[in-house]
């Protein structure tokens, strides 16, 4: 059994968390949705007959006051407890062999004494220059596994990236198969295909790098179909 994992969407559901959640049995969110219209987009990314559960988060207001503040249930042979802040947690927590809750933003995952405690992470809107994530849950054969999935990047992993494109489009644009024009200009889609393999990034990502680049390393033209880079520093970075 697969089960979506998910929290602090914070009034967004980006494409990959919503296609992530139609290959699932279930769907499980930890709180703040922020609008009813995010809990809505969720819920329609089902595949036929997949649960959903979700809680309230403390940003979740009075049009999301539907939905309970904790719950516990069974899923897949486990009995979990869902609450959106582990402050919030009960004392006695004995039955409960899976503990699912979100608030802080930072994915973690930990067992201990036979129990999992799972945060997802946010995976709406970036915030605290963490990456975006969420998890699919794994439940086979009274056993459980854990798959993190970022879904953006966090400041330190844009960095490495960004010293990366750095390399490619400054040094090495053969080893990515690119051909730059004479004024240094890259075609983006060539450019994505071509470190496909080594380093994949979306269109997104790609954006939010030129955007946040502290050395302003790079420029696109009006339309965004082609990049180059303009003065900046790089590294030595294995692209074979």
């Amino acid at each position: 059994m697969k089960i979506a994992v998910l929290s602090d969407t914070h009034g967004l559901l980006r494409p990959e968390a919503a296609r992530r959640i139609g290959e699932c049995d279930a769907v499980i969110h930890a709180g703040d949705f922020c609008t009813k219209e995010i809990w809505e987009q969720v819920s329609a990314c089902r595949k036929p007959g997949a649960e959903f559960y979700a809680v309230r988060g403390n940003n979740d207001r009075e049009f999301m006051d539907f939905l309970p503040e904790s719950q516990s249930f069974d899923l897949g042979g486990f009995r979990f407890f869902l609450v959106h802040d582990i402050e919030d947690l009960p004392r006695e927590l004995s039955e409960c062999q899976i503990v699912i809750f979100g608030h802080s933003h930072k994915y973690a995952k930990i067992e201990r004494d036979g129990r999992l405690w799972l945060n997802p992470g946010s995976c709406g809107k970036r915030r605290f220059s963490l990456p975006v994530t969420m998890a699919v849950l794994h439940l086979e054969a009274g056993a459980w596994s854990v798959e993190r999935i970022e879904l953006f990047p966090g400041e330190k992993e844009l960095t490495e990236l960004s010293r990366f494109l750095s390399l490619i489009l400054r040094h090495k644009p053969e080893a990515a198969g690119i051909a730059l024009d004479g004024h240094g200009w890259a075609k983006v889609d060539e450019l994505l295909e071509g470190i496909r393999k080594t380093r994949p990034i979306s269109m997104e990502i790609l954006e939010e790098i030129v955007r946040t680049d502290k050395k302003m390393r790079y420029s696109f033209n009006k339309d965004k179909t082609k990049i180059r880079a303009n003065q900046g520093h790089s590294i030595e970075v294995d692209v074979e």
